[in-house]
């Protein structure tokens, strides 16, 4: 029920970045769904970089519960961005 503020959320996303191998590792033998979650809306798995990097050490480590949760989010994501984007004339009015 409690949420940090914005300015203590980039403070804790900006230290794990830099060390972010070692946050990647944790993560996958450690965490959890709830954990990648936070991770995600925090803004953690924001860089492409770092996102594969999670992802491919979850499935090294038969995470599959996290793999599935993370592609959710990134489709979810794409899907929000397009249905933001602006279309183009020629779309609108195809037959």
């Amino acid at each position: 029920p409690f949420r940090l503020a914005p300015e203590m959320r980039d403070r804790i996303v900006d230290a794990l970045r830099e060390r972010a191998a070692e946050a990647v590792q944790y993560v996958a033998r450690e965490g959890d769904i709830a954990m990648v979650r936070a991770l995600a809306d925090a803004g953690f798995l924001n860089d492409v970089e770092l996102f594969d990097r999670q992802i491919e050490r979850l499935r090294a480590s038969n995470r599959t519960d996290c793999v599935l949760f993370l592609m959710n989010w990134q489709h979810d994501r794409a899907e929000a961005t397009r249905a933001t984007a602006p279309k183009r004339a020629r779309d609108r009015f195809a037959l």
